[in-house]
């Protein structure tokens, strides 16, 4: 009898295990029919991909959706340049959702990826390359839509970050960004809880103010999605070994974005100058003798549009 039930469990058990390697290539088409359907409808860019693969075993019990080398390409006025890579972008969601009839949005609980190369280009005629949203004049439910994002987290690893301003002559480069999220999304109102690390560059009219200084900001965020409003709760900003604090909040605008931000540095010594210095330059900078005190205090406020600029001040 003990071996009779030894033998059904254990035949039980590799027909799960069966079905859940197999299973993936009985919905793969359906999942990659769903994710060209998405890109014709709401993309105006050429876009490619290598492989599409799906795993209910990585994430158990949540199905994984992983699309291999997707790449987003600009056509006029941008012909050719690249918008966007990622090496690999995967999707996690319910098990049941693979399941779902056709109609109904597949559900995303969770978003990754891993080397990204992201390029935002402004010409000189003010186009910007990531205007790329097709134009749709007809309404649309959210059932229309092949995939809903219920996120609970997100996770972003090793991204090149490109941002060059034609006519303002700006350019910002973020290498090496790493950046983690967690939070309910679901409810409009909530506390995100994020991570994130990079190297900035930024070169305002031919002058390089930062070179690849180390960024780090571990944040939580109190988030209002239906005003549009984050708000900063909790924050520890390092900008290469200088710690910064701040508070405030961001509103997203019709016409901009609202900033009413105050920074200051939580310690008053001199040490803080001498941690802007980026550490490839600064040398033994711990065996430098200071003395006296230094202290960086400053707001951002105002409203950002194509004709403002938020008012900055800061004192030393």
């Amino acid at each position: 009898m003990k071996k009779k039930l030894l033998k059904g469990l254990v035949l039980a058990f590799l027909l799960i295990f069966i079905a859940l390697v197999t299973a993936p290539f009985l919905f793969k088409d359906r999942i990659q029919a769903l994710v060209i359907q998405t890109i014709n409808e709401k993309i105006d860019a050429t876009v490619a991909f290598s492989d599409i693969r799906i795993s209910l075993l990585n994430n158990f019990p949540s199905a994984t959706i992983s699309i291999d080398n997707l790449i987003v390409l600009n056509k006029f006025p941008f012909d050719g340049d690249t918008l966007f890579y990622g090496g690999n972008v995967n999707l996690k969601l319910g098990l049941g959702e693979l399941i779902n009839g056709d109609g109904k949005p597949l559900k995303v609980q969770s978003v990754g990826a891993k080397d990204l190369i992201i390029n935002i280009i402004s010409n000189e005629n003010g186009q910007s390359n990531y205007e790329i949203a097709t134009v749709d004049n007809q309404e649309q439910s959210d059932n229309d839509d092949p995939f809903s994002f219920e996120l609970e987290n997100y996770d972003f690893e090793n991204i090149r970050f490109v941002y060059s301003d034609v006519p303002s002559h700006v350019f910002l480069r973020l290498d090496s960004l790493n950046h983690q999220g967690k939070g309910n999304f679901v409810d409009d109102v909530l506390d995100l809880e994020t991570t994130t690390s990079t190297r900035m560059t930024i070169t305002v009219d031919g002058v390089n103010y930062m070179n690849q200084f180390d960024l780090s900001l571990n944040a939580v965020l109190a988030l209002d999605l239906t005003n549009n409003k984050f708000r900063f709760k909790q924050n520890e900003l390092r900008i290469n070994q200088l710690p910064v604090q701040f508070d405030g909040y961001i509103q997203l605008l019709e016409a901009g974005q609202f900033y009413d931000l105050n920074f200051d540095t939580p310690v008053s010594s001199f040490t803080n100058f001498l941690g802007l210095i980026p550490e490839v330059y600064a040398g033994n900078i711990e065996q430098v003798n200071t003395s006296g005190d230094f202290s960086v205090v400053g707001s951002l406020k105002g409203t950002l549009t194509d004709t403002t600029i938020p008012q900055f001040n800061v004192r030393f």
